[in-house]
């Protein structure tokens, strides 16, 4: 809670509480995905729906079979080719745990694994 996109210029640290303003508050969003090849549609999603995609900061467990599923950061087109792409533009605010779809138990599960 209070987790600020800019530091706290005494501490350099970003977890600020009540003294980050609310204009600069970041909004945490984590998803639980498995083998859902729209997660990349989600994605994209959620930068492109922001006001502000530069305080969005994501999670994903991708609970995918490799080889077969693609990967949820994994962008349509690729960023060289197409580097406008929310994906592409917001790659540093996305944490993507990959993990064996057989291992998998659910979202109760890899939710918490997540955060």
């Amino acid at each position: 809670i209070g987790t600020c996109i800019t530091p706290d210029p005494k501490t350099g640290s970003n977890t600020r509480g009540d003294e980050c303003p609310l204009n600069e508050r970041t909004i945490f969003v984590a998803i639980a995905s498995y083998r859902d090849w729209q997660c990349v549609d989600t994605l994209t999603s959620i930068f492109s729906a922001a006001t502000h995609p530069e305080r969005v900061r994501v999670a994903v467990v991708d609970q995918i079979v490799d080889g077969e599923d693609g990967s949820c950061d994994v962008p349509r087109a690729p960023c060289a080719t197409e580097p406008n792409q929310p994906i592409c533009l917001h790659k540093n605010q996305i944490d993507v745990y990959q993990m064996e779809a057989e291992l998998a138990v659910g979202p109760v599960f890899a939710r918490p694994v997540g955060h």
